[in-house]
């Protein structure tokens, strides 16, 4: 009888932290699967603004093409307005 009670006793025990185990997991398995959603949601933004910075550099590039001439030019006037002139040395040379 004592064998029987001990018995009851081991299963109400081995039932209580399979239940408590499996709280735990589930309660796991619900924040890993949250953090897989945002790393899913993160990733597909990443994604997007990748796509949208590749169309506006291509719109960048096509733009620089089609006014280059006239950013040559604005170039060439800050250049000059910064005071960067190029310098011309005198070079003497010794004729003998």
């Amino acid at each position: 009888m004592e064998t029987l009670i001990k018995a009851d006793i081991f299963f109400f025990i081995a039932s209580a932290a399979i239940i408590v185990i499996a709280g735990l997991l589930i309660t796991v398995l619900v924040y890993f699967i949250r953090i897989i959603k945002d790393v899913k949601h993160i990733s597909k933004e990443v994604a997007d603004e990748t796509d949208a910075i590749t169309k506006d550099i291509s719109h960048l590039r096509t733009s620089i093409r089609a006014k280059g001439v006239v950013l040559a030019s604005f170039s060439k006037l800050l250049h000059n307005l910064k005071g960067h002139k190029k310098r011309r040395t005198n070079i003497k040379h010794n004729n003998d």
